[in-house]
């Protein structure tokens, strides 16, 4: 069996995350570890949790997901 594909997801548009966070919950093989509403949550995410995939929205307050792909 594959190990489990850990993902973040970061937009600041809950009802979208919301929506996406189902669709993809429908897959096993995928685990969402974490959110966030804005670039910076997402990138102290991706930090400390070591994501496989981070889902990013590209026009996010505080640092855009193209921001936080850089860093």
């Amino acid at each position: 069996m594959s190990e489990e594909i850990k993902l973040i997801m970061a937009d600041d548009h809950p009802i979208f995350r919301e929506g996406l966070r189902q669709i993809i919950e429908k897959d096993s093989r995928i685990k969402i570890i974490g959110e966030a509403d804005n670039g910076q949550k997402a990138l102290e995410l991706i930090e400390e949790k070591m994501p496989d995939i981070a889902l990013l929205d590209i026009d996010m307050p505080k640092l855009t997901g193209l921001e936080v792909l850089k860093k």
